[in-house]
């Protein structure tokens, strides 16, 4: 499992994809939301390889210090953006 929340700039994600290609592996990367909308040819990347998208937030945020309503809002953005 990869965890790739970070960067996302496509050259990165591309040298890593080619990496898994010549191996012929699959892999899971995560992005945070925020990433994903702006790194949306790297995101392209992964699903048309086959390999699994997800997600784990839209921001780095310590949900402990977060209201319920922020959380869902939060949570709401995160599939927005995976759409």
């Amino acid at each position: 499992m990869m965890t790739y929340d970070d960067n996302g700039k496509f050259d990165e994600v591309r040298t890593i994809l080619d990496a898994y290609k010549a191996f012929n592996m699959k892999a899971t990367f995560f992005f945070i939301g925020e990433k994903m909308l702006l790194s949306t040819k790297a995101v392209h990347a992964i699903v048309d390889e086959g390999h699994l998208l997800a997600c784990h937030g839209y921001a780095h945020n310590d949900f402990m210090k977060l209201t319920d309503d922020q959380i869902n809002r939060r949570i709401e953005k995160s599939f927005a953006a995976v759409e």
